[in-house]
């Protein structure tokens, strides 16, 4: 299939999964942690398809009112980020179960404060207002559960410890490079301590080991450390992960890596994604419509962007 007509494609099945949720969780009134992070997945491929030049102005319009209703029923269900208020007591307090989650929802309100601020960037929706200042009033709490963990070395739980972190650097770097100037003094004063965080669990025996051992996170967070850098006007030495290729893992955590590569070594990420391409299509094809989908289009905007030649 030629690439275009493969974007093309994909790009249809992603704003139906989009709005299938949407239109589900409207029926039923409520919206689970599990579909919020869904749909900010949706949203944030959305926003990279919007990249690219070669889209038809209805197309785009289209695209944009999509992440409108998207990001609209995500933000609805924020609730003051009352699930950064209760981080600490879930953690501190719960058992494993209670725990996880925790990070379940703490990583869904974070996805959906990136939602609002990759939509703000293209004018499709605002910042501000008193939900909005919940996410750096209450973040400190988040940070303290994580203190928590460290305090008492619960190595058990380091993993999704990290995502959690690495999520709010992230978050708090792409509103940094935002225009909005509300929160920015305070963004910066929490990525600091979020960085900290981070350079502390990996200090660790059980952190070093989780980094070695994972390069899907070792790719995520090396990105986000260099977003970090530049967004705090900070020099570092980062080793770059070398990769010459995709190991065999799933194919989510195939298309994680290759997102992480596109920001770390963009020919590398052309050569690989082409290489694997035919099997990527292949698995996505056989599968059920779902998380794949917004991923794999995501790799897709990456590659037409740096290949327009492929998008014609």
């Amino acid at each position: 299939m030629e690439m275009r007509q493969l974007f093309s494609e994909q790009t249809s099945v992603v704003q139906n999964l989009l709005l299938d949720k949407v239109l589900a969780s409207s029926e039923k009134g409520t919206l689970s942690n599990f579909d919020s992070r869904f749909i900010n997945e949706a949203l944030v491929t959305i926003d990279k398809v919007l990249d690219c030049d070669f889209l038809q102005s209805h197309d785009r319009i289209i695209l944009e009112k999509s992440y409108r209703y998207g990001y609209d029923i995500v933000h609805e269900r924020l609730n003051y980020f009352s699930n950064y208020y209760y981080s600490y007591a879930d953690i501190a307090k719960g058992d494993i179960n209670s725990q996880q989650g925790a990070f379940l929802k703490i990583n869904a309100d974070t996805s959906t404060m990136l939602s609002a601020i990759l939509g703000f960037n293209r004018r499709i929706c605002g910042i501000g207002g008193s939900t909005d200042d919940y996410f750096v009033e209450r973040m400190h709490r988040v940070l303290w559960a994580i203190q928590f963990i460290l305090k008492n070395k619960l190595n058990e739980i380091y993993l999704p410890a990290l995502y959690v972190l690495i999520n709010l650097e992230q978050v708090l770097s792409e509103y940094i490079f935002c225009s909005d100037q509300q929160y920015k003094a305070k963004s910066k004063e929490l990525l600091n301590e979020v960085e900290s965080l981070i350079n502390q669990v990996v200090a660790t025996d059980e952190g070093k080991h989780i980094i070695e051992s994972n390069l899907q996170l070792n790719s995520f967070l090396t990105t986000q450390k260099i977003r970090t850098y530049n967004a705090l006007g900070k020099d570092g030495d980062l080793v770059i992960p070398d990769i010459n290729e995709i190991p065999e893992l799933k194919t989510e955590h195939k298309l994680r890596i290759l997102t992480s590569l596109f920001q770390l070594n963009r020919e590398q990420f052309v050569n690989l994604f082409e290489s694997n391409l035919s099997n990527l299509e292949e698995d996505i094809y056989r599968s059920k419509p779902g998380l794949n989908n917004i991923l794999f289009l995501q790799c897709l905007s990456y590659y037409c962007y740096l290949k327009p030649q492929f998008s014609e």
